[in-house]
């Protein structure tokens, strides 16, 4: 049925009109503060000064420094140290995301040793990633086998694993998956499931090859590019 304006009060007129224009006001402002090369975040880090604090004996490291100064610009004081207590829930619902034990302590490296870890911050890189387990919406069909690569995550974090490696090996496991994939439904353009896993360790040590990226280089090459897109 089309709107009819005439049979609506002036005040729910003008409702109307800014809840259609609103959002097209903001798109049109959001276009305006597109990034350019001098955008903070794209500028190169710098080592700044560490700024001069009152409470002095409040400051134990660099960094307690800039949140002291800005307090002090405020005129607020800093909250009062937490208990011992307090500390060990923090650091359990943190790493493990489990409540501490009536007899738990905050060891750091206990609770990193703790397969619960991994368990707590794969869900950051899964999420990233857009695991799922089914494929949502209205067709929710099973995804057979994705818990194999949830669970590699895990072990990864458990493990310790350093970020290239991490990138590489996943690139070896999700190429794998495929290979299975394909094998449960009888594809009959996988005959040698070996072979295929051998293609992706071949890919894999093509990687590892690489040159490290010279990030200074790369930095400089983004800033020049963006010079240019202004320019034009």
């Amino acid at each position: 049925m089309p709107l009819n304006l005439t049979r609506l009060r002036p005040y729910s007129i003008i409702i109307f009109f800014i809840t259609v224009l609103t959002p097209s006001l903001n798109f049109l402002n959001s276009a305006e503060d597109k990034a350019s090369a001098d955008w903070w975040s794209l500028q190169k880090i710098k080592r700044p000064e560490i700024p001069e604090v009152k409470n002095k004996k409040w400051v134990r490291n660099p960094i307690d420094h800039f949140i002291l100064s800005k307090l002090e610009e405020k005129g607020i004081n800093p909250s009062p140290e937490a208990d011992p207590r307090s500390i060990t829930r923090r650091l359990h619902f943190d790493l493990t995301g489990l409540p501490p034990g009536p007899d738990s302590n905050s060891n750091i490296n206990k609770l990193l040793e703790s397969p619960h870890y991994g368990e707590r911050w794969a869900r950051h890189w899964l999420d990233v990633a857009r695991y799922g387990e089914s494929n949502g919406f209205e067709y929710d069909q099973l995804r057979p086998n994705a818990w194999t690569y949830r669970d590699w995550v895990i072990e990864s974090l458990n493990k310790d694993m350093p970020y290239d490696n991490n990138k590489k090996s996943e690139i070896r496991e999700l190429k794998k998956e495929q290979v299975l994939q394909k094998t449960l439904k009888n594809d009959d353009a996988v005959q040698d499931i070996e072979s295929e896993i051998k293609e992706v360790e071949k890919e894999i040590e093509e990687l590892n090859q690489q040159k490290p990226i010279d990030w200074d280089k790369t930095y400089k090459e983004f800033k020049a590019l963006m010079k240019e897109e202004q320019k034009q």
